[in-house]
């Protein structure tokens, strides 16, 4: 008896240990065909010179006695794949007091064809996006450009005020970004149309 238990243990261990490695085998194959479907690496943020876009911009400042408002609509040129010319056209109001909140002057503005320099920065599959923002002058956001993803849009929170949407083949679609502290700046974008070439 104690010779033919043996053998059956040892032909049941073979079984499980073929049948392990034949589903090991099955979901390799199933990663393969993944990697060839969903699995494919896809650009969110192309970087292409001569493309223009057309956005919806506005930005705020503000501080205890004094604050501004900018909006309008922008021109992106890309004019590298790196550097982007911006082209402003809308309304500044600055709003002060002497004696915060009450007695609030404002001064407007019209602006027109006011140009200013973007730039993003590749490293790897990260973008950093250099933009200015009230009071803070030139600030960066940094998000990722390249997902496995078939979807269309996706959206990212770069940090907890940041909002950037990007579009498969088309690039920012929405982009929102916030410093608080003593003095608030806040930007942002919303694409109306583009790419154009």
């Amino acid at each position: 008896m104690k010779n033919n238990l043996f053998p059956t243990i040892g032909f049941l261990v073979m079984v499980l240990f073929s049948s392990c490695k034949a589903k090991n085998d099955t979901s390799i194959d199933v990663d393969q065909k993944d990697s060839t479907t969903v699995g494919i690496w896809n650009d969110y943020l192309p970087l292409k010179v001569g493309a223009k876009y057309k956005y919806n911009y506005s930005d705020n400042y503000g501080y205890v006695n004094e604050g501004s408002t900018k909006y309008g609509e922008c021109t992106w040129e890309f004019i590298s794949s790196s550097s982007v010319q911006q082209t402003f056209n809308g309304i500044y109001i600055y709003k002060h007091s002497s004696t915060y909140p009450y007695d609030i002057k404002s001064d407007t503005t019209q602006i027109r064809n006011e140009i200013s320099n973007l730039s993003f920065e590749v490293s790897g599959n990260a973008v950093t996006f250099n933009h200015f923002l009230p009071y803070w002058g030139k600030v960066s956001l940094t998000f990722v450009r390249l997902f496995r993803s078939d979807g269309s849009d996706i959206c990212l929170n770069p940090n907890l005020r940041s909002v950037v949407c990007l579009k498969k083949d088309v690039g920012i679609t929405r982009l929102e970004n916030c410093i608080t502290g003593n003095h608030s700046g806040s930007v942002s974008y919303s694409l109306i149309e583009g790419p154009i070439y």
